[in-house]
């Protein structure tokens, strides 16, 4: 592969290669800061959000984002010095004005509501399109996707031994976890049977 070509330097007489706004790396430093070459203000991060920021995609309506992908598909938002955000969240805080709540989560609607999604990292994770985001706790965003291991079980009807999850059969400990009374029963008369045994 050939190396791409770099124009040269636009001071007069230099004939090093170019490193930044037409200057080579000496002339660069060299005038940086003076009325040849005045600092540029440094964009805001709203306006960095805005140019990261895709158009609305006319099927979900999602807004994707067009910059640094994490492994899992959310985007990634640089501030400062390496400080590194979800961009969802940030756009979110842009949008309402407010910091995000400590604890809470946001949670992308757009894949909630998605019947199609298969879940995992899809292309809603990308999406900073205020209108499709929503701050809820840790439970609830769990709840709300039809993905999590969560909402599966929620969705079962019958134990692993195939007794119903009824309104008889059914009970809930304090932490909300669903257990099944027939299975609850056989294991306390196993253990009664066992240190009867035990003791003989």
């Amino acid at each position: 592969m050939r190396p791409t070509r770099r124009t040269k330097c636009v001071a007069s007489t230099c004939t090093s290669a170019e490193h930044a706004r037409g200057y080579c790396r000496f002339h660069y430093r060299m005038f940086l800061g003076t009325s040849v070459l005045p600092r540029l203000p440094k964009p805001t991060a709203a306006s960095r959000l805005n140019e990261r920021t895709g158009a609305v995609d006319p099927r979900t309506g999602c807004r994707p984002w067009t910059g640094q992908l994490s492994k899992a598909g959310y985007g990634v938002f640089t501030l400062g010095r390496g400080r590194h955000f979800y961009a969802h969240r940030v756009a979110w805080e842009k949008a309402h004005g407010k910091p995000i709540p400590t604890g809470m989560q946001v949670d992308h609607e757009c894949h909630n509501r998605d019947s199609d999604c298969g879940g995992g990292a899809c292309a809603h994770r990308a999406c900073v399109n205020p209108d499709h985001l929503a701050v809820v706790t840790s439970a609830v965003n769990a709840r709300r996707s039809a993905h999590t291991q969560q909402s599966v079980n929620r969705s079962k009807t019958h134990c692993i031994r195939n007794h119903p999850f009824d309104a008889q059969n059914t009970y809930y400990r304090p932490n909300g976890m669903r257990n099944c009374r027939t299975c609850a029963n056989e294991r306390r008369r196993a253990r009664g049977r066992n240190a009867a045994t035990s003791k003989k």
